[in-house]
């Protein structure tokens, strides 16, 4: 098992750090030289992606073409605000446990990023932490986030190692001896750079991509983007001009060394398009002549008002069945809107969505 410890360790450091530029810290050479010992890794990332083309085959094709991952700047809607174009402030911190290690010794969800907070700021614990920024909006979050805490309520809406349970209440999915963990948070969670407009600066993204589209079995791999040898237009594009940018918050991995599981927590914010601007729409639906002029996920809305800090949440255990791959959706919720909708150049006016709540099993295999 320490074999394949060592692989999974290996693998999650290269996934994340494709195309990437990353900077290695506290690394000594005994650290190096026993990669699974419990210093574990800190990964600072910054990074920008493209993709011309990514084609999936079955008999005929679907072609995405023109994707770009950078931050919000690289949209249309971030680029009017000056948002920076760096996919960046990212700290990646990756462990292996080892024997007598527990949930309390790594870092988890919403309760690391406001403990990161507090401890980049000058809060002095939660309760001071509202003070520390100007932003109203992030000032109602702490202060939701706060009172959900009071209340009783747990520190994230699923705790991550909750959901390697067998069952409710049976406490076997904690963190124990060779589990993988591995959480994304902020390299830097204050920016006081600015007298007067000091804020909590989370992980801000922006994703584009250009069309999604069916082509038929004899398409050229690679050829929608190679100007030598162009390929015809696809006849049936799915959907184009996707420009998504948003905060991401705090993701949380556990591979559970005992059963083989994969367990997901993630916390996140989209908004795309402008409301009203027709040259910044979020997405068109070609095939249906749908567009949508601005999309948002977060949760700022309902019942359970910004208690997760404004984001949205998804959770996830994944691992292998009797048929392919099983995919365990243990909870996703989020507030959504979709603005400005426009069925074929008729405008149908917009949709909100409040306290979306799904879960979910799937079985993926081949047919």
């Amino acid at each position: 098992m320490k074999g394949l410890k060592k692989i999974a360790l290996v693998s999650a450091i290269a996934a994340i750090s494709a195309g990437a530029q990353a900077e290695l810290k506290s690394l000594d050479d005994s650290v190096m030289g026993e990669m699974t010992g419990q210093a574990g890794l800190t990964i600072d990332l910054t990074a920008n992606v493209e993709v011309g083309e990514i084609a999936y085959k079955d008999g005929g094709f679907i072609s995405m073409t023109d994707m770009k991952l950078g931050g919000a700047g690289i949209t249309a809607a971030g680029a009017a605000v000056g948002a920076n174009t760096v996919l960046d402030n990212i700290t990646i911190y990756i462990d292996v446990a080892g024997a007598g290690e527990s949930n309390a010794d790594f870092k988890f969800g919403l309760e690391a990023q406001v403990n990161d907070y507090i401890a980049d700021s000058p809060a002095t614990g939660l309760a001071d932490l509202a003070a520390q920024t100007t932003d109203a909006t992030q000032q109602a979050a702490i202060g939701a986030y706060a009172l959900h805490r009071s209340n009783g309520g747990a520190a994230d809406v699923t705790s991550i190692a909750d959901l390697l349970e067998t069952s409710t209440g049976a406490a076997d999915g904690a963190i124990a001896d060779g589990d993988l963990v591995i959480h994304l948070g902020t390299t830097n969670g204050y920016d006081d750079s600015v007298a007067g407009s000091e804020k909590f600066d989370g992980v801000d993204f922006g994703m584009t991509l250009g069309e999604v589209a069916l082509r038929k079995s004899d398409y050229v791999v690679g050829s929608s983007v190679d100007p030598l040898a162009p390929a015809a237009a696809a006849n049936t594009v799915l959907v184009s001009g996707i420009e998504l940018a948003g905060k991401i918050g705090p993701v949380d991995i556990i591979i559970d060394e005992d059963t083989s599981k994969l367990a997901v927590s993630a916390y996140f914010q989209v908004a795309g398009g402008v409301a009203g601007n027709a040259a910044a729409n979020a997405m068109k639906f070609d095939f249906m002549d749908v567009e949508i002029g601005r999309f948002a996920m977060n949760n700022s809305r309902g019942a359970n008002k910004l208690a997760t800090a404004g984001y949205a949440h998804a959770a996830a255990v994944v691992s292998a069945s009797s048929k392919g791959l099983f995919v365990d959706v243990k909870d996703f919720s989020a507030d959504m809107d979709m603005e400005d909708i426009y069925i074929g150049g008729t405008s149908i006016g917009s949709v909100y969505i409040t306290d979306l709540e799904v879960t979910a099993t799937m079985d993926v295999y081949g047919h």
